[in-house]
């Protein structure tokens, strides 16, 4: 068995910043087993349920090139969606490093 737990994003700076220190880490790592020492020591594994997923149809993923002189104002515009939706759907925190020949999903 294993465990992944996302806290931040590196692609932001100031959370990328928040996870090289030592005090977050430290408060991080207290919190994580303090819940895990919680819940194993509950009832909680009473009432756990095992259930085996079924394969869900895999959706094909619009993708979109970026042509040189682009911007995602133009790409919203011309594919229907916010520019909100794009900058979210790819994580982009700034738009000026839109380079020619980036896939971008579309929402």
């Amino acid at each position: 068995p294993s465990l992944l737990v996302e806290i931040a994003y590196l692609s932001n700076s100031d959370e990328e910043k928040l996870l090289n220190t030592a005090s977050f880490q430290q408060r991080f790592a207290k919190a994580l087993s303090s819940a895990i020492i919680k819940f194993l020591s509950g009832d909680s594994q009473k009432k756990m349920t095992f259930v085996k997923e079924k394969a869900s149809p895999k959706k094909t993923q619009k993708i979109h090139i970026v042509l040189k002189g682009e911007s995602l104002w133009k790409i919203a515009a011309s594919h229907g969606v916010s520019i909100m939706d794009l900058k979210r759907v790819n994580r982009i925190d700034n738009e000026d490093h839109l380079l020619p020949g980036t896939k971008l999903a579309l929402p």
